[in-house]
C-alpha cells in the first residue's frame, strides 16, 4: 500500500509538471499566430517544441505510476494568463506588440519554472527526481532564450537563433 501511495504522489507531481509545460507550450502555438518575423516564430516553434518533447518523456512515467494514460490538460492559472495577455495585448501600442508578446512569454516562463520546481520538490523516487531535474535544466536554458531576445528587442536588436 505504501508503495502505491508513493507511486500516485509521484503520478501527481507528473502530471503538474506537464501541466505547465502544456501551458508554456499552448502560449507559444498561440503566440505563434501573432506574430510574422521569421525569428521569432522559430524561437516560439523551438521552445513549443521542447516542451511537447517533455510532455512526451513523461507519459510513460506517470502511466507506468497509475497504470492509465496522462491526459494532457491546461492549468487554470495558464488560461487566465492567457486571456489576460490577451486583454493587455489588445490596448498595446500597434509597433510594440512583438515586444509585448515577448514580454508576456518571458514572465509567464518565469511562473512555469517555478512550478515546475515545486512539482519536482514533491517527487519521491530519485530516477524520477533526477529525470526532471535535467528537464528543469532544458527548460531554464530555453528560458534563457527568450529572455536575450526579450532583452535585444529592448536594445531594438533582434538576435538571431537560427
Amino acid at each position: 500500500m505504501l508503495s502505491r501511495s508513493l507511486a500516485e504522489n509521484d503520478a501527481q507531481a507528473i502530471a503538474h509538471f506537464v501541466s505547465a509545460c502544456e501551458d508554456g507550450k499552448h502560449f507559444y502555438v498561440h503566440a505563434l499566430k501573432e506574430v510574422k518575423l521569421k525569428d521569432l516564430r522559430d524561437l516560439f516553434l523551438d521552445l513549443a517544441a521542447v516542451r511537447d518533447e517533455i510532455e512526451k518523456a513523461l507519459e510513460p512515467e506517470y502511466e507506468a505510476r497509475v497504470g492509465k494514460p496522462l491526459r494532457r490538460h491546461r492549468s487554470f492559472e495558464g488560461r487566465i494568463n492567457e486571456w489576460f495577455a490577451e486583454a493587455r495585448e489588445s490596448l498595446q501600442d500597434p509597433g510594440r506588440e512583438n515586444y509585448f508578446l515577448v514580454k508576456e512569454l518571458e514572465e509567464a516562463e518565469d511562473r512555469t519554472l517555478i512550478e515546475m520546481q515545486r512539482a519536482i520538490n514533491d517527487v519521491l523516487d530519485p530516477k524520477l527526481k533526477n529525470r526532471m531535474n535535467d528537464f528543469l535544466t532544458l527548460m531554464h536554458k530555453s528560458h534563457q532564450q527568450m529572455l536575450t531576445y526579450k532583452r535585444g528587442m529592448e536594445g531594438d536588436a533582434r538576435p538571431s537563433f537560427s
